[in-house]
């Protein structure tokens, strides 16, 4: 209820409803799938500075801003859970000449080798052209971005950490040139990791089965599964980003 005065009499009425946040089932929906595309573009920020940040700029957004809006169409929501669409996520936009990616090695040293060619036969881009590659675990919500290769280098080569085996890999690949344009983001694929099992360190066990079981372990961490054609991986740690 309230209480005004009009032409000199006191006069009642009921309250109005309050509209401009009525917290409808649709509207909390629709907070929380913008809540979580924050935190992926959080997640994806070292990949949407190189690979956005001249077209952010040029539309006067963040990187972060812009890759909301060009990823519309490859997100959704279901079960209270946003869903990404990976193989139509960009992470970078521009005109310059892009690389194939070829199938991805993880070896037992959990060393992930991703080789690259140029896209046509004699086909553009400049030697000195940054190769950059991106990788996402759904699961962990963490993002990382490897340290760049150049165009002439034909492969980026990394150690992918202990904490980030273990579960899906989701992977995007893009090609910057010294002026800072970037090509058009490309999908490498996705794949499961095994995670390496904890150490074994009981002083019952003798050095020589130690020895053994860590054998045993780095054999198990270079199990690498590709479920789509091609995957690849990882990079250097998160407190660390790219030069």
């Amino acid at each position: 209820m309230v209480g005004y005065t009009w032409n000199g009499v006191q006069c009642v009425r009921m309250r109005p409803t309050m509209v401009r946040n009525p917290r409808t089932a649709a509207q909390q929906a629709h907070r929380d799938q913008f809540r979580q595309e924050v935190q992926l573009a959080a997640e994806m920020r070292y990949a949407l500075i190189k690979g956005l940040g001249e077209a952010a700029r040029e539309n006067h957004m963040t990187p972060q801003n812009l890759f909301m809006r060009v990823n519309r169409e490859a997100f959704g929501w279901s079960e209270g859970r946003l869903t990404v669409d990976y193989e139509r996520l960009v992470l970078s936009t521009g005109p310059v000449s892009p690389v194939v990616f070829e199938e991805p090695v993880l070896d037992t040293d959990n060393v992930l080798t991703v080789r690259f060619r140029k896209h046509r036969p004699g086909g553009g881009g400049g030697a000195f052209d940054s190769v950059f590659v991106v990788v996402y675990n759904p699961e962990e919500q963490l993002g990382y971005m490897a340290a760049p290769a150049l165009r002439r280098e034909g492969r980026v080569s990394f150690v992918v950490p202990d904490w980030m085996l273990g579960g899906e890999l989701q992977m995007w690949g893009f090609v910057q040139d010294e002026r800072g344009r970037c090509s058009e983001t490309l999908y490498i694929g996705h794949g499961e990791t095994v995670a390496t099992p904890e150490p074994v360190t009981s002083d019952a066990i003798e050095d020589t089965e130690i020895t053994r079981i860590q054998d045993i372990a780095k054999e198990v961490s270079g199990q690498w599964s590709v479920a789509s054609g091609q995957l690849a991986a990882a990079s250097m740690p998160r407190r660390l980003p790219p030069n």
